[in-house]
């Protein structure tokens, strides 16, 4: 009876294999253990071992082909078995993977805002940071004053100071 190879899980990381080359032909006899393909993984390139003896029917995948895992490689069988109906359900596979409505998705063209700057991707003391939340102060808009433009408790005060004198009436 024929045997379908499928594409073996070879890591965990593993979803797809590309078949590299094979190393017997079409018509060529198996035994279980033999290498018949070279497997490239996401890690590295593996001998595929057959896991059934018998001859080499056929090859589905060819080399250089991005095969999911359990994906049909090739048949194993009896010399002059009759494979159709294996073919027809791999035919009938593949067609149903198929997208029904080949078309192009629309390009749709996205505006990225530049970024503003964060209280995490600035320097800031704890102290300061602590006054500036209780107070409401927007920190952005502070220069530093402390080592590398750190912001430091004085350079909150001042903005507290500076908020409240633009807030008074004239």
């Amino acid at each position: 009876m024929a045997t379908l190879i499928e594409m073996p899980e070879l890591s965990d990381a593993m979803v797809t294999g590309r078949v590299l080359g094979w190393m017997k032909l079409e018509g060529d006899a198996v035994e279980a253990g033999d290498a018949i393909a070279e497997i490239e993984t996401d890690k590295a390139a593996m001998e595929l071992e057959a896991h059934t003896a018998g001859t080499l029917l056929k090859i589905v995948a060819q080399p250089g082909d991005e095969i999911p895992i359990g994906g049909a490689l090739a048949i194993v069988g009896e010399p002059g078995e009759n494979i159709d109906d294996i073919i027809a359900k791999l035919d009938t596979i593949a067609a149903d993977a198929l997208p029904n409505d080949p078309a192009p998705l629309p390009i749709v063209p996205v505006a990225y805002a530049p970024l503003q700057p964060t209280v995490t991707s600035l320097h800031i003391s704890p102290l300061a940071q602590r006054i500036a939340h209780e107070n409401n102060i927007d920190l952005t808009h502070i220069k530093g004053s402390g080592p590398d433009g750190r912001i430091v408790k004085r350079d909150v005060e001042e903005a507290i100071a500076k908020a409240s004198r633009s807030t008074e009436a004239p």
